[in-house]
């Protein structure tokens, strides 16, 4: 466990740096173009991430690491600080298409280090260990981003981001010589792909990630839009709505993790789909609430994922280990998969229709989300 320490440390620098600049990108893109624009953006980034992930297997094996997530925190941090000090859209747009991708090609290099460290009979202790030190700066970044925005503007928050960055780079550059890789298996795409296919424990949990990816591309994106073009709000009150949501992020994944090293995951992952199922239905039809219902709806929505996010890690890490990095690149491709296809399906929603309609359809996606983990074999 000592050594997860630092890998942990670095990650929560990390998770700063992202919960700092999630809930304002889709605001700071606005002011180069409509939300059409915004979801062709991250569908451009997202598709690159896919890329990148998939390369991530063959890149580790070749240069280690330690030593690949040096070298794409350093290129992160450089492109942030070009977010931070530009106004120009030709450099903006290339740049945050480049950086958004980098984050999930990190996020995969952090799996590969918790799982090197992790103890099958302990995984749901640890990913939940893992994922509450990673939650507590989401929790309070968006009151701290909306205030300084709102008196800073977005430069700042990026410049911000890229400090973190950088410090996540250096605890991970002192703690390097700890970290031995090992003989990992080297296998294609293609043929990790027939794998997961092959084996309908991992088939089921990826598609199950896949759903609660979607939910968060939708949430994350649409959500402060809707908030602040169709409610009304400034970010000031935004931020303090966000900050309640991200509470369970906090309370949950540690509980539930060793509470389904114990029972199972299963029967967590409907709970907290149906949870957020309710929720998120509820949060389309409200059109003129009260801050008070909408921190509860909101809190809700979290609620339901945090349970469905660290039960659903959980489970797919008791699977495999660490040298099967090309199985684990296709879980955390669900990420930007889901950014890929959920960006150009609200796109096309959102022109014919409303908030209202996507929110509603996701809600629908939730609940036959919560319907296939019925079909989930138990641990």
């Amino acid at each position: 466990m000592k050594h997860l320490r630092p890998i942990f440390f670095a990650s929560f620098f990390f998770s700063i740096h992202l919960a700092l600049l999630s809930y304002i990108n889709s605001s700071m893109l606005e002011q180069y173009g409509s939300g059409a624009f915004i979801s062709i953006v991250y569908t451009v980034g997202s598709a690159l991430s896919l890329v990148l992930v998939c390369m991530a297997p063959r890149l580790i094996a070749r240069v280690g690491n330690v030593r690949l997530s040096l070298g794409v925190l350093l290129v992160a941090a450089t492109l942030l600080f070009m977010l931070g000090s530009s106004h120009s859209a030709l450099v903006m747009i290339p740049a945050f298409i480049m950086y958004f991708s980098l984050n999930s090609l990190m996020l995969y290099a952090f799996d590969v280090f918790v799982e090197h460290y992790s103890r099958k009979h302990a995984i749901g202790n640890i990913r939940g260990t893992y994922m509450t030190l990673n939650n507590v700066g989401w929790v309070f970044m968006p009151i701290v981003v909306g205030a300084i925005t709102s008196r800073f503007g977005f430069g700042i928050a990026y410049v911000i981001a890229a400090i973190m960055v950088l410090i996540t780079g250096a605890i991970l550059s002192l703690n390097e010589h700890h970290y031995r890789d090992k003989h990992y298996v080297k296998e294609n795409m293609l043929q990790a792909l027939r794998q997961v296919r092959s084996i309908p424990l991992i088939k089921q949990i990826t598609t199950i990630n896949f759903a609660l990816q979607l939910f968060y591309v939708w949430m994350v994106l649409y959500s402060p839009l809707y908030l602040m073009n169709v409610v009304g709000y400034d970010w000031r009150t935004i931020g303090i709505l966000f900050t309640i949501m991200l509470i369970p992020f906090v309370i949950f994944p540690s509980l539930i993790g060793r509470m389904g090293d114990r029972i199972g995951e299963k029967k967590f992952i409907i709970l907290g789909f149906i949870i957020c199922a309710g929720a998120t239905l509820s949060f389309g039809m409200v059109r003129h609430g009260s801050i008070a219902l909408y921190a509860l709806i909101l809190f809700l929505t979290r609620t339901g994922a945090s349970i469905v996010e660290v039960a659903s890690e959980s489970f797919f890490f008791k699977q495999i280990s660490d040298k099967e990095t090309s199985i684990i690149s296709i879980y955390r491709n669900m990420a930007p998969l889901a950014y890929v296809v959920g960006s150009m399906a609200a796109a096309l929603i959102i022109g014919i229709s409303s908030y209202t309609t996507l929110f509603f359809l996701l809600g629908l996606i939730l609940i036959g989300a919560a319907w296939y983990t019925f079909r989930l074999n138990k641990t």
